[in-house]
C-alpha cells in the first residue's frame, strides 16, 4: 500500500467515507424513537407553526423517511466496504480471485438498490416538503445515467475478474 500512494489516499478516503455514512445512519436511527415517543412536543410545534397542516401524518411521513434514509446508507455504507475489500486485494497483490468478482457483482446490485431507493427518499421527501411548505411542486422520478452507466460498468467488471480469476487458475494448474 506504501509503494503506491493512490491506493493509500483511496483507502483513506473510502474509511472517512464510510465513517461519515455510519454517523449519517446513527443520526437518524436516534431520529426515528425521538420523533416517535417524543411526537406530543412535536405535534404541538407543528399546530403552532402549521395549523392546516395533519400533523399526524406530518410525523409518520418524517419517520419513514429516516427509515429509507437508513435503509440508503446502509446499502452505501456496504458498497464503500466491498471496495475497500478490493482496494486491499490490490494492495496485496492479488486482485484477480473470485472474491473480488463478488464484490463487484454485489456493488453493482448495491448501486441499482441505492437508485431505486434514492428515487422513494426523493419522492417522500418531496410529500413531506409539500405537507410542510403548503406548495403543490410537482414531483420528479429520476433514475441518474451516471449510475446506471457505472452499474453495468460493475457487472462487466465483476464477469471480467472472474474470467481473469478462472484463466490465472487455469495457467497455474498447467505448470
Amino acid at each position: 500500500m506504501f509503494d503506491d500512494p493512490l491506493l493509500g489516499i483511496a483507502r483513506a478516503l473510502i474509511l472517512v467515507c464510510m465513517a461519515a455514512v455510519g454517523a449519517g445512519a446513527v443520526v437518524c436511527l436516534i431520529g426515528i424513537p425521538l420523533i416517535l415517543f417524543g411526537r406530543t412536543a412535536l405535534l404541538q410545534a407543528i399546530m403552532e407553526k402549521l395549523p392546516d397542516v395533519p400533523p399526524s401524518s406530518t410525523i409518520w411521513a418524517i419517520a419513514g423517511l429516516l427509515v429509507l434514509i437508513i435503509a440508503l446508507l446502509t446499502l452505501l455504507f456496504l458498497f464503500l466496504r466491498h471496495m475497500k475489500r478490493i482496494i486491499d486485494t490490490v494492495a496485496d497483490g492479488d486482485p484477480f480471485i473470485p472474491a473480488n468478482a463478488d464484490r463487484l457483482r454485489a456493488m453493482a446490485w448495491l448501486m441499482l438498490g441505492v437508485q431505486i431507493l434514492g428515487i422513494s427518499v426523493g419522492t417522500l421527501g418531496g410529500i413531506v416538503d409539500q405537507i410542510v411548505e403548503g406548495e403543490a411542486e410537482s414531483l420528479s422520478f429520476e433514475f441518474d445515467i451516471n449510475s446506471l452507466a457505472l452499474i453495468l460498468v460493475l457487472f462487466i467488471l465483476a464477469r471480467v475478474f472472474r474470467r481473469g480469476a478462472e484463466m490465472r487458475d487455469e495457467l497455474e494448474g498447467t505448470v
